[in-house]
């Protein structure tokens, strides 16, 4: 592990929901597809190398947006529906940034906004999501 040094202008809260049921792996992996649109592995280093310098040259928020990316989505939306929802749902309430953590189910979203995020926050655990807010830390 390397560490780096997060200098963004806006610490984005983190929005982390599951909708209450599992994601089998081994069957997300089995679902994967990848053609020659997907990026063809699971690991982006051109994207996780802007990523980090989003991070540490103090780069707005926005640009977090078009460096995230999980090729399981596709697999896991097709066999678990309700993951697909929650991340639609996030979208839909004003989330700056969503995605698909890991092989699922949990999905977590990027707010620049404390009280935005709160309100999600409190919309998702009333429709029976187990959600939890946290942000990036800064050395």
């Amino acid at each position: 592990l390397t560490p780096i040094k997060n200098r963004m202008k806006e610490n984005p809260f983190i929005l982390i929901a599951n909708p209450g049921v599992a994601s089998d792996t081994k069957q997300a992996y089995e679902k994967l597809f990848l053609d020659d649109k997907s990026s063809n592995n699971l690991t982006n280093n051109v994207n996780f190398d802007k990523l980090l310098q989003v991070v540490e040259n103090g780069l707005p928020l926005k640009e977090v947006h078009t460096l995230l990316y999980n090729d399981l989505e596709k697999s896991v939306f097709t066999y678990l529906k309700v993951v697909k929802d929650l991340k639609d749902r996030l979208q839909n309430l004003g989330a700056d940034s969503v995605l698909m953590s890991g092989s699922g189910a949990s999905v977590f979203a990027l707010f620049e906004d404390e009280t935005k995020a709160k309100e999600v926050l409190q919309k998702l655990k009333a429709e029976g999501n187990e959600v939890f807010i946290t942000h990036l830390w800064r050395a």
